[in-house]
């Protein structure tokens, strides 16, 4: 008795190239540095959210009568209501008088002042 026609082998299937486990294994320490790196991120983001936070905190209970109030005069130096020639300080760095910031603080102590004498 005759068994019949063998069946047509197929094309053999090209043998898939094993990866090298030191080539997974870099991939993973990438991937975990780029995982630590993201977390980094988070939470120093978490920790600028937070200081926000807490500065618009402070400025709101700052601006309450009778608080004080940081006034930030950009260029202004240490003695900028220090009306003197301008000199370097023991750091070299230039202490110079500044009139219109000199005026300002001026009428923000006065204002101050007067909100709390009242």
């Amino acid at each position: 008795m005759g068994r019949g026609p063998k069946p047509a082998k197929g094309k053999a299937k090209p043998a898939v190239p094993r990866k090298s486990r030191a080539n997974e294994d870099s991939k993973v320490r990438d991937l975990e540095k780029h995982l630590a790196e993201a977390l980094r991120g988070r939470a120093e983001a978490q920790k600028r959210e937070g200081e926000a936070l807490e500065q618009q905190t402070a400025t709101s209970e700052a601006n309450a009568p009778g608080r004080l109030r940081l006034t930030v005069y950009p260029g202004a130096t240490h003695v900028f209501d220090f009306n003197a020639p301008p000199r370097r300080n023991e750091y070299g760095k230039y202490l110079t008088y500044d009139p219109d910031a000199t005026r300002d603080a001026a009428r923000r102590v006065e204002g101050f002042l007067r909100e709390i004498v009242k």
